[in-house]
């Protein structure tokens, strides 16, 4: 599957839990898997030194792995977690990041849906799945109190912004989007 960009979180999110269980590295990643407790943390155990020590190479590989699957636009985003160890904080920021239901990210998940071309060695079966699938994300991104009036004016606003000139709009554009 594709690192994760700007406009495929709905798609690579499910492929890295995918990953991450086929490595068994989901449960420390969702949350499920906490740190060992101890009986005496100033006196460890031998059992439980490794107990710790296995528990934070499950989260290093974890880390590692999500970190291996952003692309470097991306990993920005997560630098302050990477460099701390958290890897919830990585797995909860990409999330909250990409998945906020604000009109800028609902414009990138239309861009997306609008871009949509059939590659020439996929079906049309292929093709379907994966407008049905964006449009999933489209709809994922909306609050619940979204309607028709809001997508009107949702769409007049993003037919401006494709209408403006480039070069000479990028920054303007550039700063609606951050």
């Amino acid at each position: 599957f594709a690192n994760l960009s700007a406009d495929n979180y709905g798609v690579w999110a499910p492929a890295m839990e995918s990953l991450l269980k086929t490595h068994k590295l989901w449960m420390v990643t969702g949350g499920f898997s906490c740190e060992p407790d101890f009986v005496d943390a100033d006196n460890l155990t031998k059992e439980e030194k490794r107990e710790w020590r296995d528990w934070m190479e499950e989260m290093g590989a974890a880390a590692g792995m999500i970190f291996l699957c952003l692309n470097d636009t991306q990993k920005i985003n997560i630098e302050d977690y990477r460099r701390r160890d958290n890897l919830m904080g990585m797995w909860t920021s990409l999330k909250a990041l990409h998945h906020q239901k604000t009109m800028t990210t609902r414009f990138t998940a239309y861009d997306t849906f609008f871009s949509i071309c059939k590659d020439p060695d996929k079906s049309l079966s292929a093709l379907h799945a994966r407008v049905i699938k964006i449009m999933a994300d489209v709809h994922s991104l909306c609050p619940s109190n979204f309607n028709l009036s809001k997508l009107d004016e949702e769409l007049q606003i993003m037919a401006l912004i494709h209408a403006l000139p480039m070069p000479e709009y990028t920054t303007f554009v550039d700063s609606i989007f951050l």
